[in-house]
């Protein structure tokens, strides 16, 4: 599955995106990656509230910025980018923000 709106300064590259039986693929709102710029994805394998769903960028899915991201397909919920609002390094600092605070 390809999306059009991942074609980035024009450039037909193609980027190939995680697939399972009955998942779906959809635009994850308006959200950009911080790193690249490209819209981010969402994806929902079958399976209802159990399965692994999260949002990705197809940039950093297939090429990921980081080191300990490699080797894998990640999703944002994968990514240490501190200022990423679907990061896991950003999660975490709020989850402990709110712990403090309340």
């Amino acid at each position: 599955m390809i999306f059009d709106k991942n074609f980035k300064n024009n450039l037909k590259e193609q980027y190939p995106v995680p697939s399972a039986k009955d998942a779906s693929v959809r635009l994850h709102g308006e959200h950009l990656c911080p790193i690249d710029g490209f819209e981010l994805l969402y994806f929902h394998p079958a399976g209802g509230k159990l399965a692994k769903s999260f949002a990705f960028c197809p940039h950093c899915y297939n090429n990921p910025p980081f080191e300990d991201m490699r080797g894998r397909h990640p999703g944002c919920n994968e990514c240490s980018h501190p200022e990423c609002q679907h990061s896991y390094m950003f999660a975490f600092v709020i989850n402990i923000f709110f712990i403090f605070i309340f």
